[in-house]
C-alpha cells in the first residue's frame, strides 16, 4: 500500500489518531493504510456489525486500537 503523503512531513508513530467513519468506505481504508505505520488509533462508526470486525481486524496489527 501507498504511504499517506501531505505537504509537510510530521512523525506520527505513538500518536492516536481518531478516525470516523472507519468500518467502510474512505474511513476503513484510512484506517488499514495508517494502522500500517504504528499509529494509534480512536476507531468510530455507526455500523456496530462492521465496526466490530474493523476493530478486531485493526487490533491484530503492532498498534494500539479503541472503538
Amino acid at each position: 500500500m501507498k504511504r499517506i503523503r501531505t505537504s509537510f512531513e510530521m512523525d506520527l508513530k505513538e500518536k492516536t489518531i481518531i478516525i470516523p467513519g472507519a468500518a467502510q468506505g474512505l474511513g476503513a481504508e484510512i484506517q488499514k493504510e495508517i494502522a500500517q505505520q504504528g499509529v494509534n488509533l480512536a476507531l468510530v462508526d455507526l455500523d456496530e456489525g462492521k465496526f466490530d470486525e474493523t476493530v478486531r481486524a485493526s487490533s491484530s496489527a503492532d498498534v494500539g486500537v479503541e472503538g
